[in-house]
């Protein structure tokens, strides 16, 4: 019964690659999805890190920690707004467990954008936020093709060491609310110096499919705006195609796994 399981999931792959391969905009995209259409899509470990065949873009620099980028200064200038939406809300929303519930309750967050699309309600919520990130995507969905929301880590508590399994995004951090003795570690990575937030300021981008961990030692939560940016050396019609791939890939999964953990 797997075995015809794993058979029939496999052909639904191959033939979702056959219709994005049609538009291929790139060599490298039809290189990754040829590779994932003929993948089991299981954890492996590669190139100092652990990825997935629908997370293993090929041709891409990768790197724990990036530079500076040049949307830094305007976002910032706006993070004590975007401090306040988020106060606002939290006084009368209740955050929610995110990614699962893995990282236990004190690991929550509000909502802003998830897979591409902005969350209902969130526009009336965060107003100014939306629009800063939304500077900040330009052409592209806010969050990506991933995720917006505001990540709040509860005192005294740490993220366990994990990959998120995609090189073609990077995931920023943007400090609302930062006590002492927060910061985070790549786990596998020596030569990457631990990243230590601070309110009002963005950290270095992430390349988080190197394993990394989080740590709030202190007495006080920490919030941080997080979200996802494409890869910056992904040309626009490659965003647009992984947009489109990512897409048409968890609705497969959706269809045939259904609230299988395997279409998150």
């Amino acid at each position: 019964k797997a075995m015809a399981a794993a058979a029939a999931w496999r052909a639904a792959r191959q033939k979702t690659a056959t219709s994005l391969l049609a538009a291929a905009p790139t060599e490298r995209f039809e290189a990754f999805v040829r590779k994932w259409a003929e993948s089991d899509d299981e954890p492996y470990a590669a190139r100092g890190q652990t990825l997935r065949a629908r997370g293993d873009y090929p041709g891409l620099s990768e790197r724990p920690a990036w530079p500076r980028p040049a949307w830094a200064d305007e976002l910032e200038a706006h993070a004590d707004i975007i401090a306040a939406e988020y106060v606002a809300a939290s006084n009368t929303v209740e955050l929610a467990p995110y990614f699962g519930g893995d990282y236990g309750d004190d690991y929550a967050g509000l909502d802003i954008a998830k897979q591409g699309e902005i969350m209902p309600g969130a526009r009336k919520q965060f107003p100014e936020t939306i629009k800063a990130l939304e500077h900040v995507s330009g052409e592209d969905p806010v969050g990506a093709t991933r995720l917006a929301f505001f990540a709040r880590q509860g005192p005294q508590s740490h993220v366990p060491p994990h990959s998120d399994m995609v090189n073609f995004l990077l995931t920023c951090h943007l400090g609302v609310a930062v006590p002492e003795d927060c910061r985070l570690f790549f786990t596998t990575s020596r030569e990457a110096s631990p990243i230590e937030w601070a309110r009002g300021a963005l950290a270095p981008p992430l390349q988080t499919s190197f394993e990394h961990a989080a740590f709030n030692d202190s007495e006080r939560e920490r919030v941080v705006l997080f979200f996802d940016v494409f890869h910056p050396e992904l040309s626009r019609e490659e965003r647009v195609a992984l947009a489109d791939f990512e897409s048409r890939r968890r609705a497969d999964e959706e269809a045939f796994w259904g609230g299988d953990d395997r279409a998150a």
